[in-house]
């Protein structure tokens, strides 16, 4: 990003190399703001993660499998919804022509679309390691979070403390 390449790889990433990965219609790719605002929140992540007093100490090869354990569910729902390419489908597409199984699976492409936004969303706030509530599954509450979650406790409690203080 500080070099000024971002801007025309995501948009051949974007634009260009993911729209070929199409099976009758439906593609994967970044609809809640694009590329770019996933690689922005991906690279604050990582940097958060890493200035764990945990990491610090962590080898060079430690340090490298950070961005594997974000996209996967290692670190938190959050992350793994975030930054994971969703299911789209493509303009013109005949919904009722996909082999019968358009609507559901039209139906888990916007319930990932609100989980990615869900995401998104909870990075800002901390994090949220559970799975993301049914209200920010069905689009309902896009902020909506799990009280028993433990990131999501820590969290709270540290505002308390900072706000008492």
């Amino acid at each position: 990003m500080a070099g000024g390449i971002a801007g025309p790889l995501s948009e051949l990433i974007e634009q260009r190399i993911m729209p070929m990965a199409t099976l009758q219609g439906v593609r994967l790719g970044f609809p809640a703001g694009g590329y770019m605002r996933v690689v922005a929140a991906f690279r604050i992540a990582r940097a958060r993660v890493a200035s764990h007093s945990l990491v610090e100490q962590a080898t060079a090869c430690e340090r490298l499998a950070i961005g594997p354990r974000l996209l996967a569910y290692k670190l938190g729902w959050d992350f793994t919804h975030a930054f994971n390419p969703i299911p789209m489908f493509n303009d013109g597409t005949d919904l009722l022509g996909l082999n019968g199984r358009a609507v559901p699976a039209a139906r888990r492409a916007e319930e990932q679309r609100w989980c990615q936004e869900w995401g998104l969303n909870m990075l800002t706030r901390g994090g949220h390691q559970n799975l993301p509530p049914d209200a920010a599954r069905t689009g309902t509450d896009l902020w909506a979070v799990d009280p028993d979650d433990p990131i999501v406790l820590q969290v709270a409690e540290f505002r308390k403390r900072r706000n008492a203080a």
